[in-house]
């Protein structure tokens, strides 16, 4: 599994049920969650992820090359 770093997530390229890495909460993307539902809150979406940690926004999220 590779995690995308380098690549800057957009909300397009986020979707339900796809699984993503997250922050810590010392800034490092080691964390796994999959995405169970987008919340539409004007200006961003947010992310919500099966750990139940709270939402997230796309610049949090990096993809992972399957």
């Amino acid at each position: 599994m590779k995690i995308l770093l380098f690549k800057k997530t957009k909300d397009s390229d986020l979707r339900v049920g796809l699984q993503v890495c997250y922050k810590s909460i010392n800034g490092n993307y080691g964390m796994l969650g999959v995405i169970t539902d987008i919340l539409e809150t004007k200006p961003l979406k947010e992310y919500i992820l099966n750990t139940s940690f709270g939402s997230y926004t796309a610049d949090e999220l990096k993809l992972i090359k399957e």
